[in-house]
């Protein structure tokens, strides 16, 4: 973008040499900084939908033990109905029978509540995952933002500076070649 300090300049540690065209980078630093808040807001919503699922099914959980309540208790009304004459064989095996169901049923849902559990579990630390590597990613973006400014790393004199503006620079090519000053006055 711009030259500062041209070849045959003295420069010491820190002096800026040339700056770096930074709007790709910061382009892609907003972006990610964007993608970022978007992963952190899904996983307070699967939080919170997590917790209204849980609280649901153990809701589901208690009715299905209260509805095992009631026809534990209709059974043996039944059968000590069918004692005294009051209830039929049939109606005392239909009622056997609900009560079977009505346990699976309960043992289903216990299963699918276990379920839920460990597979919101899994999809949170997915996102958790996610969020890290765009933070880690985001973190390289940063340092690329601030090499966009190319300070001398020592003292010297500039032998060679990249002056092609607008030139697109892959990650890593030299930009500028310094010459270590040598104090020859020295006893």
């Amino acid at each position: 973008k711009e030259v500062v300090l041209p070849i045959g300049t003295e420069v010491h540690a820190g002096d800026l040499i040339m700056n770096l065209d930074e709007e790709f980078i910061r382009l892609d630093y907003e972006s990610l900084d964007d993608q970022l808040e978007l992963r952190k807001n899904n996983i307070t919503k699967l939080k919170l939908e997590y917790d209204k699922n849980l609280t649901d099914l153990e809701y589901e959980d208690q009715i299905k033990a209260l509805e095992l309540l009631s026809l534990e208790t209709g059974l043996a009304d039944l059968r000590r109905l069918q004692g005294i004459g009051g209830a039929t064989q049939e109606e005392v095996q239909l009622a056997e029978l609900n009560l079977k169901i009505a346990n699976l049923e309960k043992k289903k849902l216990a299963n699918n509540l276990n379920f839920r559990k460990q597979s919101i579990t899994s999809d949170r630390r997915n996102l958790e995952l996610e969020v890290q590597i765009q933070e880690k990613k985001k973190r390289e973006l940063g340092r690329k933002l601030k090499e966009t400014s190319v300070k001398a790393p020592r003292a010297g004199v500039i032998t060679w500076v990249n002056e092609n503006i607008g030139q697109k620079v892959n990650e890593g090519e030299p930009l500028v070649r310094l010459a270590n000053l040598v104090d020859n006055d020295r006893d």
